[in-house]
């Protein structure tokens, strides 16, 4: 067991003076102010002021360019789609607005289009 960590109930902990150590540490060092960061492609601005936005206060970017060019907030069962498929290419000419039932529908036709089939015509 490394030093410094014990069993909890709950899951491993790190003991008090381990916590002191990391805490001395970081003293006068910048903490992490990430104002936007990306997952599962998609880029997320932080934005605090906005209605819709995560726990943590972010935002997806495309939703913002979208409400910026329509001049108001979008509602929750508003969609946007990146017409070339690329979720950081958030130019207003590549994005969509759409439903969710149009936006899944798309994709679901996308993806039966692009499956495998054999010489018959069958999916493989």
């Amino acid at each position: 067991m490394p030093v410094g960590i014990y069993k909890h109930p709950i899951g491993w902990k790190h003991s008090l003076e381990t916590r002191k150590k990391m805490s001395l540490s970081m003293r006068g060092k910048k903490h992490n102010t990430k104002q936007n960061w990306i997952q599962n492609g998609y880029r997320y601005i932080r934005l605090l002021s906005h209605p819709y936005r995560t726990k943590k206060g972010y935002v997806l970017e495309h939703r913002l360019i979208m409400e910026k060019h329509l001049g108001r907030y979008l509602k929750k069962y508003e969609h946007i789609h990146h017409i070339n498929g690329n979720r950081l290419d958030n130019r207003i000419e590549n994005l969509e607005l759409t439903d969710i039932k149009n936006h899944m529908s798309y994709h679901a036709k996308k993806n039966y289009l692009l499956r495998d089939r054999d010489l018959l015509g069958r999916f493989i």
